[in-house]
């Protein structure tokens, strides 16, 4: 049960559905979610709150039942058509579909109407409970269902069958469409899974917003708006070539680099200032980092000598850990040169997001790697070998 926390009753539904477990024997979990509705509004905000709760404990072998019948099928497609939507949208909800959590969702009742629901759990004589924010008409698909479909119904009684009817004739043109976008999408995916930039600008606008709109929903991310997907088209595909864009929305990000389109999570920012590192002679020298930079890790060797890839160090070394600073200087492993660390990453082909994130490891004063990359190092006397691992590291190509 998830608790939204935003009805004076909402602790009388979450201890209603307890006593319906217990008498069942039913095993229960509740969640107790806080809905932030700014720039979204309230419905939005409560469903993204309700699927992030649910993804917490639904494992990948889950499936996940929702509830909506015939009624919120028809509510959907109003909805849709009034906001402008395109052939996916007027589609209606799917019977089987994958959240952007990963969740997979089943809802086996869309064929019924609420009527038949209804009559069926008064005839097994079930205990329900109404939200009395239903009678709202300030939510628009309370509106819909509590003034607009009424009056339709009553001219066209049928409806409910006719309009899903629609939906499905629309749903199958959608799936030939998007047959052809798969095949599309092949030629077009690059062996990391990014797509070409110089392959989609080959096609029509039309199939650039088809071929983005799968590519994304495939990876089980919020679909951007119509005015989001033309700014990845013009800032991504069609922006200048030493350009760096980033078109944000939601809690995703795309982004061009090395010619190849990215689709991410939008970056967390790290804070500026340094972390120490402190050398272990007992065990593993660990530091967790920032956001999400991941964590460092040294291991010790049995020998000293940087031809192994080894971080040479005193015992009672402290390590100096930052972030940014890519004019200072350094000269990896098997390097003959020293360049400023811009470069290399350049060198590395790493992408400017993973740049920001990449953490430097400095002992007095001198740059002894750049995340998992290792410097020349002059060795010295009473030294000891230590492995770094960078968990979450980039792998320069």
């Amino acid at each position: 049960h998830i608790n939204h926390n935003l009805s004076a009753n909402a602790g009388q539904w979450q201890q209603h559905c307890t006593q319906i477990c217990q008498q069942m024997n039913i095993p229960l979990t509740v969640k107790s979610v806080t809905v932030d509705a700014r720039g979204v509004g309230v419905e939005a905000a409560a469903r993204e709150a309700r699927y992030a709760a649910i993804a917490e404990v639904a494992t990948e072998r889950c499936l996940v039942m929702l509830g909506q019948h015939q009624q919120d099928q028809i509510e959907t497609f109003l909805i849709q058509l009034l906001r402008g939507a395109g052939p996916e949208g007027l589609s209606g909800m799917a019977e089987y579909s994958v959240n952007q959590y990963g969740t997979r969702l089943l809802r086996p009742l869309l064929s019924m109407s609420r009527a038949d629901i209804e009559h069926f759990a008064q005839a097994k004589a079930v205990n329900w409970i109404e939200d009395e924010s239903n009678a709202s008409c300030q939510f628009e698909r309370n509106f819909l269902r509590n003034k607009v479909l009424p009056l339709i119904g009553e001219r066209w009684p049928e409806m409910g069958k006719t309009m899903s009817r629609s939906m499905s004739h629309l749903k199958e043109q959608n799936d030939l469409l998007r047959e052809s976008v798969v095949d599309k999408l092949k030629q077009l995916s690059t062996a990391n899974g990014y797509l070409d930039i110089n392959a989609l600008r080959s096609l029509s606008q039309p199939w650039q917003k088809q071929v983005l709109k799968h590519w994304i929903g495939g990876k089980g991310v919020m679909q951007p708006s119509q005015n989001v997907l033309l700014r990845i088209i013009d800032d991504c595909l069609n922006g200048r070539d030493d350009a760096q864009p980033e078109v944000k929305w939601g809690r995703w990000q795309c982004c061009r680099y090395n010619n190849e389109l990215y689709l991410l999570p939008q970056a967390t920012h790290i804070p500026q200032g340094a972390w120490v590192l402190k050398i272990d002679t007992k065990e593993d020298s660990v530091l967790e980092l920032p956001a999400d930079a991941g964590v460092i890790r040294l291991k010790r060797q049995a020998v000293a000598g940087n031809d192994k890839g080894s971080l040479n160090l005193p015992d009672n070394a402290e390590l100096l850990v930052t972030f940014g600073g890519f004019s200072r200087r350094f000269r990896p492993v098997n390097e003959t040169v020293s360049k400023p660390i811009n470069q290399w990453f350049k060198t590395w082909r790493v992408p400017p997001w993973e740049r920001q994130k990449t953490p430097i490891l400095q002992y007095q004063n001198e740059v002894l790697a750049v995340g998992n990359q290792l410097a020349k190092q002059a060795l010295g006397d009473n030294l000891s070998a230590y492995e770094l691992v960078w968990q979450a590291g980039f792998k320069p190509t």
